[in-house]
């Protein structure tokens, strides 16, 4: 997985007062996220929040129409 910071993610936002973020990643295997991109996803959410952008869903999208919503599954707390 290659290296992403929150800052280019954030960076490249429009940010107003009224700024949603749903971010999603594509995947090669099944959708279900490691360690590292719970972790990944809490950090953005945490950081979203910090910058007053509601984090709508953090998804993974897999081959064959699978997917996976952090949301949905409460990886993390919305």
């Amino acid at each position: 997985m290659q290296k992403i910071l929150h800052r280019e993610i954030f960076s490249k936002l429009n940010i107003n007062p009224d700024s949603r973020l749903i971010f999603a990643q594509n995947k090669f295997d099944l959708p279900e996220p490691s360690l590292a991109e719970i972790r990944f996803a809490k950090n953005l959410k945490e950081a979203a929040d910090l910058m007053g952008i509601r984090f709508i869903d953090y998804l993974s999208i897999a081959e064959y129409d699978n997917y996976l919503s952090f949301k949905e599954s409460k990886y993390i707390k919305f």
